[in-house]
């Protein structure tokens, strides 16, 4: 599938990516459920890795 978006709309992503990034470690910290914290994790590494595929299209 390819997606074509501006190069506004590409920063605009990532910085939506980077603050659900930092917003992340807290909700970690204040979970007592250990599946919802896992499922953080996953959604971090999901996150990251979304990040690496828009940086490497500039």
């Amino acid at each position: 599938m390819t997606l074509e978006i501006t190069s506004l709309e590409s920063q605009l992503v990532v910085d939506l990516i980077r603050h659900e990034l930092s917003e992340i470690p807290s909700e970690v910290r204040r979970t007592q459920t250990s599946t919802y914290r896992e499922d953080l994790k996953t959604r971090e590494q999901a996150l990251r890795d979304l990040l690496k595929k828009f940086s490497n299209e500039k």
